[in-house]
């Protein structure tokens, strides 16, 4: 159960801002913002099992994203993600945090960099959190070098102060193929402090505390369009560490209008 509360806290914790982070589709267009005018409608479905050998702790979390280019440059977007822990437990664990996340692209060359921040004011066990980071992209032909990286700051339970809790770093190489299509691998790096929490059970509530400690995962990645403004993305990770989860999914369905829909892409 502790391994298991570990996992769950710390990868659903920076959830919603890594939702901004690793857009699949967006990463197709090698761009770190959406066109101007451009309407998007990110669904993720994340599943982790933290360890082959034990039937219990795998969660599912669902992340809408909606997000507008309101320039070329200047990307906004509301969030939302829902957790559903211990899946073979029918469900023990159940939350929800919202937020919205704002990126302004402020250099294209020699690279594209587009600083973002996230402000996440409803979650369980918090005042408040934001994030930031950075999003760094470069294009050599139809290849892709990516480097994503976001440190939360958080409120806890009766404190006035923000505190620096996780970060994430996030490199990948990618290769554009087709009229819309994308393959690369990409690894992830995410630090996480020392957490005392509450596990909610059917049959009471189960403190649980966590060591700090860090999750290092890598896996390949594959996207392409399904139809004119419909987009598929897969994200697969394994674990390289202990104290990392075996194994995690990420299934990307994007809805997009805007300039570059298929077709006009010009990849």
């Amino acid at each position: 159960m502790r391994a298991s509360a570990l996992f769950v806290l710390a990868l659903w914790t920076a959830a919603p801002a890594r939702a901004a982070l690793e857009d699949i589709g967006r990463i197709t267009m090698g761009r770190t913002t959406f066109p101007r005018h451009a309407w998007v409608l990110d669904l993720f479905e994340d599943e982790v099992v933290p360890r082959w050998a034990i039937p219990v702790g795998h969660t599912l979390s669902q992340r809408v994203v909606a997000a507008y280019g309101v320039t070329d440059r200047l990307s906004v977007g509301l969030i939302e993600t829902t957790l559903h822990a211990e899946r073979s437990t029918l469900n023990t664990l159940k939350a929800d945090e919202w937020g919205g996340f704002a990126g302004y692209r402020v250099l294209d060359e020699p690279f594209e960099f587009t600083p973002l921040l996230v402000a996440l004011p409803v979650a369980p066990n918090k005042k408040a959190a934001f994030v930031v980071g950075g999003d760094l992209l470069k294009n050599v032909g139809n290849w892709t070098f990516h480097l994503g990286y976001i440190d939360e700051f958080e409120q806890g339970e009766g404190e006035t102060a923000y505190g620096g809790n996780h970060h994430i770093v996030e490199p990948g190489v990618f290769c554009r193929f087709g009229l819309h299509g994308l393959v690369g691998v990409h690894y992830m790096y995410q630090t996480f402090p020392a957490m005392v929490s509450t596990i909610p059970t059917p049959f009471g509530s189960i403190p649980v505390t966590t060591p700090a400690g860090d999750i290092q995962m890598w896996g390949p990645v594959l996207g392409g369009s399904i139809s004119k403004n419909l987009f598929l993305g897969l994200e697969q990770r394994f674990g390289m560490t202990r104290q990392s989860p075996a194994y995690m999914t990420t299934l990307q369905f994007q809805i997009y209008f805007g300039p570059y829909a298929l077709g006009s892409w010009g990849l």
